[in-house]
């Protein structure tokens, strides 16, 4: 067996992206996707990228879809290689083995990615920072759902908050999350590896959800269910595409409450939302 990953290659077609999105994704086919100016890409392992590539061939036929094995490599030193400090706003984001670039004195979240998702460098994860610095009040309850390396955790901190609640369903975030809360002096952030959707009790000022659309919609469905006490007041979302505003705001809707603002960056889209009443 070869060790190594699956690039899956697609052409940029929207009705294409819309069945990956729509129908792969919520069904769990595939995690993630990845889209630049021209072609849509897909990661597996190479080992199990059998059954997704002829799915999607057979899916599309008259379509050029290509694989390349990408061999197993010392990922760490890719991300010492191009993972370098970024300011967001005023917060400035770096790896450990960067402090001589950061400005001495200015507030700064050192992360170590390790593999855990978080290091700023994802839209995603910007949009989510921008709006936290926009939006995050002194004093704040926070509850970070789906916290990867724990880098909103630690910027709620930086920002003010008071209480921070994180967890997400990955396992490898226990090493990873560990060593970044070290790194930033020991945040009083308590977190576990819990399914995001089996917590029986939201409430908070804020809640951080920075994962995916096929978590984040039934999420919504979940506190449309919850009685007042037990949801956020106010969420802060990322991990979305601008296909996908419509939608969240209807789900928004349905779930009691109403979208404040919102941010885009090339294809994704960060949202900021308070409880109606």
């Amino acid at each position: 067996m070869e060790k190594g990953f699956a690039k899956i290659h697609i052409p940029l077609l929207k009705d294409i992206q819309d069945v990956l999105e729509r129908e792969l994704m919520e069904a769990g086919i595939i995690q993630a996707i990845e889209t630049n100016d021209h072609e849509i890409l897909i990661w597996e392992d190479w080992n199990k990228s059998d059954d997704i590539f002829t799915l999607l061939k057979n899916r599309f036929p008259h379509v050029n879809i290509v694989r390349e094995f990408v061999p197993d490599q010392d990922w760490n030193l890719t991300w010492i290689e191009g993972f370098q400090p970024l300011k967001i706003k005023r917060l400035w984001v770096s790896p450990p083995w960067h402090r001589d670039k950061v400005p001495v004195n200015e507030p700064v979240i050192w992360i170590n990615p390790g593999s855990a998702f978080g290091t700023g460098t994802h839209e995603s994860t910007r949009l989510s920072l921008f709006l936290m610095e926009k939006h995050l009040y002194n004093g704040a309850n926070v509850i970070d759902l789906g916290c990867g390396s724990g880098i909103l955790s630690i910027a709620a901190f930086i920002l003010g908050a008071e209480t921070v609640y994180a967890c997400d369903i990955d396992p490898q975030i226990e090493d990873n999350i560990t060593e970044n809360l070290q790194l930033n002096g020991h945040p009083s952030v308590q977190w576990e590896v819990r399914d995001v959707l089996s917590l029986e009790d939201y409430t908070c000022d804020f809640a951080l959800i920075n994962i995916q659309k096929p978590v984040i919609f039934p999420l919504l469905d979940k506190f449309a269910t919850l009685p007042r006490k037990r949801k956020p007041d106010k969420l802060i979302l990322a991990g979305l595409l601008t296909t996908d505003a419509i939608d969240l705001e209807r789900k928004l809707n349905q779930s009691g409450y109403h979208l404040m603002d919102s941010l885009s960056e090339k294809e994704w889209i960060g949202a900021y939302a308070e409880r109606k009443g």
